[in-house]
């Protein structure tokens, strides 16, 4: 069984292992996918705005994939549905890996603000 040390250690090394993840996964999203995305979606209109604001563009399209009614509001959701399968993976990938990194990091902080003292 896990101390309180290791298991802080171990939760660390989760949360970098995602948070490597995480980046890796936008870089490769940015340099092979985002502007035919961003074209699919938002047609002549399409603005690359750097990467830092198209890591965040990658996270409400997958928030369109995740939830259609979102996507139904938006206006966009036959474009959503015609974007591939492995371009929804990626967006998919990255979506929860920010939402557990997030989760995590606030456990981490918990743990080691009222347990590891």
């Amino acid at each position: 069984m896990l101390d309180n040390v290791n298991l802080f250690i171990w939760l660390c090394f989760v949360f970098i292992l995602i948070g490597f993840t995480v980046i890796l996964n936008a870089v490769y999203f940015q340099i092979r996918y985002q502007k035919r995305v961003g074209q699919l979606l938002h047609g002549d209109d399409y603005i690359d705005g750097g990467w830092i604001f198209n890591s965040q563009r990658m996270m409400m399209y997958a928030h369109y994939c995740l939830f259609e009614k979102r996507a139904k509001r938006a206006g966009l959701y036959d474009q959503v549905q015609a974007i591939p399968g492995v371009i929804k993976g990626h967006l998919l990938l990255h979506w929860v890996l920010v939402i557990l990194g997030g989760f995590l990091m606030l456990l981490l902080w918990l743990f080691d603000h009222f347990y590891m003292k």
